[in-house]
């Protein structure tokens, strides 16, 4: 079993947590009565013991989070490390490359990864995402323009889509 330290830290939208494994994060929370279970679920899944400890990598990680949460900061440099399926990873990795202050469809990263019949397979990653705002799900959106399922409520994906939009000049 690996060890999974996690810490939490205050930020502009509510105490996150952050997970850290072999110096990549693995894991990141948003605030809420379910951070807990959701951590709970991951660290089981995937086999992790976890440890309530801050490390180098996730003060540098919470530093570029924040920044990004007050508008200074597009993209993050801080180590990263996408455990799931097969699948999932692909299509992780296609959210990915969704541009700042950009929204993609389901359906789009569907045929990004092989086709429009993926679209209910991606919106179930999505749902999986261990590390939002970095693996940006909240940039995803329904074929209709309309906002969709996320993990952190649709108030918070509407104040994140916002908050990009208001800073795409960084």
């Amino acid at each position: 079993m690996d060890m999974l330290h996690v810490y939490y830290s205050p930020t502009k939208i509510g105490k996150m947590l952050m997970g850290e494994s072999n110096k990549k994060i693995v894991y990141i929370g948003f605030p809420g009565k379910e951070m807990i279970k959701k951590l709970s679920r991951f660290s089981q899944k995937n086999d992790f013991v976890i440890k309530l400890e801050n490390s180098e990598t996730i003060k540098r990680a919470f530093i570029e989070i924040k920044q990004y949460l007050e508008g200074k900061r597009k993209k993050f440099s801080f180590p990263v490390k996408l455990i799931g399926t097969e699948m999932q990873v692909k299509i992780w990795k296609a959210t990915y490359n969704i541009p700042f202050g950009k929204v993609s469809s389901y359906s789009e990263i569907a045929k990004k990864i092989g086709g429009g019949k993926y679209a209910r397979v991606v919106g179930n990653a999505m749902a999986e995402n261990p590390i939002p705002i970095v693996v940006p799900c909240h940039r995803v959106i329904g074929k209709d323009g309309g906002l969709k399922g996320f993990g952190g409520g649709l108030e918070l994906k509407r104040y994140l889509l916002e908050l990009e939009r208001e800073n795409t000049t960084l």
